[in-house]
């Protein structure tokens, strides 16, 4: 959380419409600030990255790298698959994701995500 604005900052991974209106949804009714951003760089310390891992397992493994090497372990990472894949959760999870859901349970767990405090004081 940036401690000057008060606000959080997210990103949403998804090629999926119906999935990244479900991330809109819980940024519009969270009762925190939340600010979107597009690219890694604009992500401050504390944000959190939603990674929609349904399809293009490999492609979210290689950012999940990518953003441990720039970032880590600045960011909060929240990746979002389905119940019955139990592979695509452990690799997920070996991947070093800070939190693994299932779409069923992803808005509940992203608003928590978004508004805990043990975030904004890592941040600062």
């Amino acid at each position: 959380m940036d401690t000057m604005t008060g606000c959080r900052s997210l990103m949403t991974v998804s090629d999926d419409l119906l999935f990244r209106s479900r991330v809109d949804a819980v940024v519009e009714h969270v009762e925190q600030k939340v600010a979107v951003c597009r690219r890694v760089e604009d992500l401050p310390p504390g944000s959190v990255v939603v990674l929609d891992c349904n399809r293009d397992v490999a492609g979210r493994i290689a950012f999940i790298a990518q953003l441990q090497q720039d970032h880590a372990p600045d960011l909060v990472t929240l990746a979002v698959c389905s119940h019955v894949d139990a592979a695509t959760r452990a690799t997920m999870k070996r991947a070093g994701v800070s939190v693994i859901c299932t779409n069923g349970s992803m808005q509940r767990v992203l608003a928590r995500e978004l508004t805990r405090e043990e975030h904004d004081a890592a941040s600062t």
